[in-house]
């Protein structure tokens, strides 16, 4: 199991502000990896080399594309975690009350 969601692996690619980032890895309890190149420019490149037949698929073509730039740690603040859980607790009663009155 990884973290609060048992479908997301350990080898997440995200991009964004390095405090949002580390924010997601502590909610998550998973390290995410941000990419080493441009996401736009290789997206475009990953097409191009599978339109070009250079890789047999897009998935081919991003595996031989991307790189792992850095690794986000979730931060181990027993304060951080506490509060973490305080809202994920509180959001667990918001989707209940939501689908209590989806209900009626």
């Amino acid at each position: 199991r990884y973290g609060l969601c048992c479908t997301i692996p350990p080898a997440v690619l995200c991009i964004g502000c390095r405090l949002y980032l580390e924010a997601q890895a502590t909610a998550t309890k998973c390290p995410l990896y941000t990419p080493q190149e441009d996401a736009m420019l290789v997206g475009c490149a990953v097409l191009a080399a599978t339109a070009a037949g250079i890789h047999a698929s897009i998935l081919h073509s991003m595996g031989a594309m991307n790189h792992v730039g850095s690794t986000i740690e979730p931060l181990q603040s027993e304060e951080m975690l506490a509060l973490f859980e305080h809202k994920q607790a509180a959001m667990e009663k918001l989707q209940t009350l939501q689908a209590d009155l989806a209900t009626t």
